[in-house]
């Protein structure tokens, strides 16, 4: 039954207002410093620095003499007669190491990463390195017998092994003893980082969708973001839609896999059929390490389509920035959205620079015809210029459409150049091998640029690619390769410098710097000094992945891999003996079968070349455990509160295999007036850790409560049968109130939208809309039987001024 009060009621400031109160019976509703070796920590200027060098060279070179007052008229012995003789220095041992200290950065907990420390004799006679001890929790030194000792020039290359067990900051110290004539105990600080295992973690970019008002039978969308957030990949699996009216038009297939930062959008379509107010929800499953299945709330309500109408694709046209005395258009779009013709009688424009180049009125738009008018901005000065166009039609609403205008005018283009960056640093490079590195060189002013030259300086630095001189147009690019190819040991520096026409930095330096050291030496690397299999139930195998890589200069010769241990074996990896090259891996699937309960050991041993040393032992582990099915439901009640009659609300159950053994679930039984099972098939078996997932329904026929019961059967070790309540109540449908009003025919200002103001009996006005009504007409749902409520409505204009109340008009609700 429907029951409906229109009223005829002259407005006191422009606006004439109806309404109607209405029920509905249930068939109408619907669901939804420079530093000085050996002393590392002692810095001269480099004056000072200067004269020190030279002294040590006289005293080095001895007999040859260095200048006035060192030296002077010396004969070697032996060698004629002089009025004074000398002697040449005796030779002297002197070890130098490579580096002052040794970082890791982050490193995941429980695997290990190498680095290098060289020792290299730059004395004049052998140096004997006795010992190298290191301290730190999670440091190890892998290779180098020690003592050894190294002629003139000969080195000796230590690994350094950091492998955290904990997450956090480490620091420790290598500490090498020689009869080095100076610096005989060099110490080494070491520092590294322990960080967690990555993780998937999925975000959702809100957690409604809200549509407001939509024309029926006519469609909206809204874009929902699906982001990978964690530290690994993640793989969106489903997403389901639920609601009438709502529906999935764009996204993608599924499953996908995102990986870290990576996005995925979906599309998401409300078009209703019917009036009135309409919710659902968007369900989003993957296996995030939290919220593994997100739940969007979907709402939107179908309102009547006006008749004429007339819609502008635009609210307001930015410009942005636009030479000054040049110009540029822009488009906006006048579309017969109702159901009737709509005449658009007028289109007048303001603001300095702006102006209409196209558009013939009136004009007369058959319902879904379209008119196109081109916007030009001109600017003739710089600066922030803003206007408005204004579109006069008989459109049922929004009859006179303001359109915001602004743009800014800027100076003439000029060319501008940016180098990629400021330093190349080449690091440790074989001698006589090559390293290439890039140096990008962008347009990034308002007009080209050009590049005339590139030199180069440096011992072991040249340009390898790049003509010149070139032209570079805005947002073009130019990549220069700087080569470095050291022919000797130590350290270089150069500059590379670039030339242009660019209005700033028209002469670009861009700092380089390498160090050239010895040949190359084969390193295996293991990921992990140990493999842990946790609990496995008897007789039934799981494998891990053990992963051994060629992680030196050279390549790595794997001779032999052998197992030991009860229940551990390898299933996989290619025959031995294997040569991997630099970077290359190999791959081992370890396996662990137990044939009985309680826990296992065993090891893993690598024979190879590696010059860190050739034998590797990986530690095995495992515990067997007993046969042990066992079902977990989330839920022990299932509420679903007040629905209304007639229609259906779900909620959803998960069963979950939480023994140590797979548990077979054999029926799901209901009971309980309005409850059903709407997902599901049984028997049904899941794996450890497996899960499933029933949706239960609450479908009320009457009004009142209902109560009733969910029976789970399963082979359950600690019980078969579980039991879950379920509760909900049947309730009448809500009214609401169809309020509409009249436009201001004569309104001084042209009025953007409207606020609709309710009080109750004795009570003050209040704002009910939450955001700025267009529409002439307005659905309140949110009454109570019984009460009385006078409503009010105010003209908005662009500026958010409110005009004086309408006339007020009473409602009592039934």
């Amino acid at each position: 039954m429907v029951v409906s009060h229109n009223h005829a009621v002259s407005p006191s400031s422009g606006h004439g207002m109806s309404t109607s109160t209405r029920s509905s019976n249930v068939e109408s509703l619907k669901c939804s410093g420079i530093p000085v070796w050996p002393f590392s920590n002692f810095c001269l200027d480099k004056l000072f620095t200067s004269f020190l060098f030279a002294l040590v060279s006289c005293v080095v070179v001895g007999t040859s003499g260095c200048g006035s007052g060192i030296s002077k008229g010396i004969t070697p012995a032996g060698i004629g007669t002089g009025t004074s003789s000398g002697a040449g220095v005796a030779p002297s041992p002197q070890l130098t190491v490579s580096t002052g200290t040794v970082g890791f950065r982050s490193v995941t907990v429980s695997t290990s990463t190498t680095q290098s420390v060289t020792l290299t004799s730059t004395g004049t006679s052998a140096v004997t390195v006795s010992s190298a001890s290191i301290s730190g929790t999670g440091f190890s030194v892998l290779e180098g017998s020690l003592p050894a000792t190294l002629a003139p020039t000969q080195s000796l290359t230590l690994q350094v092994q950091f492998q955290p067990t904990v997450t956090g900051r480490v620091t420790g110290q290598l500490t090498v003893r020689s009869d080095s004539a100076t610096n005989g105990t060099a110490v080494i600080g070491l520092s590294g980082a322990g960080v967690a295992a990555p993780s998937p973690q999925l975000t959702v970019s809100t957690a409604s969708l809200s549509f407001g008002n939509t024309t029926v039978n006519s469609a909206a969308a809204q874009a929902l973001t699906l982001t990978s957030s964690g530290t690994s990949a993640i793989t969106v699996s489903a997403v389901a839609i639920s609601g009438a009216s709502f529906s999935i038009i764009g996204g993608g297939s599924l499953p996908v896999r995102l990986s870290p930062g990576q996005s995925l959008m979906l599309q998401v379509q409300f078009k209703p059929t019917v009036r009135g107010r309409v919710t659902g929800q968007l369900t989003v499953r993957s296996d995030s390490a939290t919220n593994g299945t997100a739940v969007i709330g979907l709402s939107g309500a179908g309102v009547a389509a006006p008749s004429p109408q007339l819609t502008v694709s635009s609210g307001a046209i930015g410009f942005r920035s636009v030479t000054v005395n040049t110009s540029t258009t822009q488009s906006v779009t006048l579309t017969s959205t109702g159901t009737a013709a709509v005449t658009v009688s007028s289109a007048s424009i303001s603001g300095a620079g702006f102006s209409l180049v196209g558009g013939s009125f009136p004009a007369t738009l058959a319902p879904t015809q379209s008119l196109t008018l081109q916007v030009q901005f001109k600017p003739t000065v710089t600066g922030r210029v803003t206007g408005q166009l204004t579109v006069r039609s008989d459109s049922a609403t929004n009859g006179t459409a303001v359109i915001g205008l602004s743009g800014a005018g800027v100076a003439a283009p000029s060319p501008q150049l940016t180098v990629s960056r400021a330093s190349l640093s080449f690091g440790n490079t074989t001698v006589n091998s090559a390293a290439a590195q890039s140096v990008t060189l962008t347009s990034t002013g308002t007009a080209a640029v050009t590049v005339s030259s590139a030199s180069i300086s440096g011992t072991g630095f040249s340009l390898v690619g790049g003509s010149l001189p070139v032209t570079l147009s805005p947002g073009q690019s130019l990549t220069l390769q700087v080569q470095f190819k050291p022919v000797a040991t130590g350290s270089a520096t150069g500059q590379l410098t670039v030339r242009s026409d660019s209005a700033t930095n028209g002469t670009a330096v861009i700092g380089l710097s390498g160090a050239g050291v010895t040949a190359p030496s084969p390193q295996l690397t293991v990921n992990s000094g140990t493999v842990g299999f946790g609990s496995v139930t008897v007789n039934t195998s799981t494998t891990q992945t053990l992963t051994l890589t060629s992680s030196g200069t050279s390549v790595v010769t794997v001779s032999a891999v052998a197992i030991s241990g009860a229940s551990f074996s390898i299933i996989g990896g290619s025959s031995l003996p294997v040569t991997l090259s630099p970077g290359q891996s190999l791959t081992l699937q370890v396996q662990f079968k137990p044939m009985a309960t309680g826990s296992a050991t065993g090891q893993i041993t690598i024979t190879s070349d590696s010059a860190s040393g050739s034998t590797t032992v990986v530690a095995l582990s495992g515990t067997g455990t007993a046969v042990n099915p066992r079902l977990t439901i989330n839920v022990t009640t299932l509420s679903f509160g007040n629905t209304a009659v007639n229609s259906a609300a779900t909620q959803t159950l998960t069963l979950t295999s939480s023994g140590t053994s797979a548990v077979t679930v054999s029926a799901a039984a209901i009971s309980g007036a309005g409850f059903s099972i709407i997902g599901g098939s049984f028997p049904v078996t899941l794996n450890p850790n497996q899960s499933l997932t029933l949706q239960v329904q609450f479908k009320p026929t009457t009004s009142g409560s209902a109560t009733g019961q969910l029976t789970i059967s399963s082979d359950s070790a600690p019980g078969s049968t579980t039991l879950i309540s379920l509760s909900g109540t049947g309730t009448a449908l809500p009214h609401e109130v169809d309020l509409s009003w009249n436009a201001p025919v004569s309104s001084p200002d042209p009025v953007a939208g409207y606020n609709i103001y309710r009080a109750t009996a004795g009570g003050s006005f209040q704002l009910i809309n939450t955001s700025v009504q267009v529409q002439i007409t307005y659905v309140d749902s949110t009454v109570s039987s019984g009460a009385t409520y006078n409503y009010v409505v105010k003209s908005i204009d662009s500026g958010g001024i409110e005009s004086d109340p309408s006339n007020q008009f009473a409602v009592t609700i039934p």
